[in-house]
């Protein structure tokens, strides 16, 4: 009996001893409206290759181009039937922001008869030309890449009669015909130019599916990514060499995130103005992106690199971290740091706040001026003083940081997939590299945290011709 009696009076003293501490938790502030954005600004040099051009022109220009077989008034008492057709492969070259295209014909199924000259009617005939049509390609700013063609041409082979043993010239007397087939042609050739570099209709397209948020993540939450258009621009095309046209077009937009349920489309009006610039060749981009982090991420890979840590606080006294939480506060974070001490009989908790930074060097988030929440250092300065000890507070800030660099790389790695070959439309395409990454801002949410990523590299696009 008297055994149980000391046994029990021990135990009592070992739980009289042993101090429960339980602070508030600290107080919940305000949260700040998420900084302004950085506006985004994407420039892509458009390469137009003239020989996938002329492909496309070759595929839709029929082989015959005129055909009149009854005959035509062509004066002098004259009358011509002819047939003309390609000769050859149509090709174009460019100088000085102007396109020509050259289109090889030949005259067939020629027949002249000059009732003056006595000739026998339906004298058959044949010749060869070469034909170049100038066409100057321009933009405004509605959009619309207006061309206009010229186009002359030169004999080959002069269509010539025989009569007594001689040849006789009679490219005089076509020429007005062939010219007159020529100004039909040209506007064939406007509307390939035109149709295959269709800024507005592509844009148009664009600028619809821009008012649609777009699922960028659903792990470990739905982040949603939608445009804020402000500008676009674009320069008059350039010759870049004898078979490629450049324009630049450039984009100025804000990039905008939601967390959590779809937003609601914007309402982007109509299709702005293009501006219009003198030529140059920038095919940089600067992108601010908004990437979302939840607090329980971030929770559980400082969790793992402070739970179980022993600190010691004074000579025969120990914290060991039982357990670590995360609880957004405004403008700052407090953490929950769940404890026994060993060595002196104590527990609970006690709470620290600090305001969230990016150690950009490192690529590393980081607590500035972590510190005891004024409730918790009240409780402790009553009951544990000894744990207010400045080197527990340095290790425990040491150890409480997060790597970004593996949502850094795998954010460069998804920009760059995209940017590998994306289609903008179904003959306009864009590829680029992305060359940096780097963390720009920082803003807390009540269940999220932003980071803003500055992204640079370079762009160029092109069209595909079907």
């Amino acid at each position: 009996m008297k055994l149980q009696i000391g046994l029990f009076a021990a135990l009592f003293l070992v739980s009289c001893s042993h101090r429960d501490i339980v602070p508030a938790a600290p107080d919940e502030a305000s949260y700040a409206p998420p900084p302004e954005a950085t506006a985004s600004e994407i420039n892509v040099p458009i390469k137009v290759s003239l020989t996938e051009l002329a492909r496309t022109i070759n595929a839709n220009v029929p082989n015959e181009l005129y055909k009149d077989l009854k005959g035509s008034d062509i004066g002098y008492g004259a009358t011509v039937a002819m047939r003309i057709v390609r000769n050859g492969v149509i090709y174009l070259t460019t100088a000085n922001g102007k396109v020509t295209t050259h289109i090889p014909i030949k005259i067939v199924d020629g027949n002249v008869a000059v009732g003056a000259l006595g000739l026998k009617k339906n004298t058959p005939f044949d010749a060869a030309m070469h034909i170049q049509m100038n066409t100057v390609v321009a933009a405004d700013k509605n959009w619309n890449f207006a061309s206009a063609t010229s186009s002359d041409f030169e004999w080959s082979q002069e269509p010539s009669l025989r009569v007594a043993g001689l040849a006789i010239p009679i490219g005089r007397l076509c020429r007005s015909s062939v010219k007159a087939q020529l100004d039909a042609v040209a506007p064939m050739i406007d509307k390939q130019i035109k149709d295959l570099v269709s800024l507005r209709s592509t844009m148009e397209g664009l600028w619809r599916g821009m008012d649609e948020p777009r699922l960028m993540t659903s792990s470990p939450t739905n982040v949603w990514l939608h445009l804020r258009p402000m500008a676009f621009s674009v320069t008059q095309p350039q010759s870049l060499d004898k078979t490629t046209l450049l324009m630049n077009v450039g984009i100025k937009t804000m990039l905008n995130t939601n967390v959590g349920s779809k937003p609601d489309k914007q309402n982007l009006g109509g299709l702005p103005d293009l501006q219009i610039l003198p030529f140059g060749n920038n095919n940089r981009f600067q992108m601010e992106i908004p990437a979302v982090i939840r607090y329980d991420d971030i929770k559980n890979m400082i969790q793992s690199n402070v739970v179980g840590q022993r600190y010691p606080v004074k000579e025969g006294v120990t914290l060991l971290i039982k357990g670590f939480d995360f609880i957004p506060r405004g403008d700052k974070i407090a953490m929950t740091i769940d404890f026994i001490t060993i060595g002196k009989k104590s527990q609970g908790k006690f709470y620290l706040v600090g305001k969230p930074m990016l150690d950009k060097t490192t690529q590393t988030l980081y607590f500035e001026d972590l510190d005891f929440d004024i409730k918790s250092k009240n409780v402790l300065l009553g009951s544990a003083t000894f744990l207010l000890h400045k080197p527990l507070l340095n290790k425990i800030k040491e150890q409480a940081t997060y790597s970004l660099i593996e949502q850094l790389n795998a954010a460069k790695v998804n920009i760059q997939q995209i940017l590998n070959d994306y289609a903008l439309s179904d003959n306009l395409f864009v590829k680029g590299n992305v060359e940096g990454l780097n963390l720009d801002k920082i803003y807390l949410g009540r269940d999220f945290m932003s980071i803003y990523i500055l992204s640079n590299g370079t762009l160029e696009g092109g069209f595909r011709h079907k």
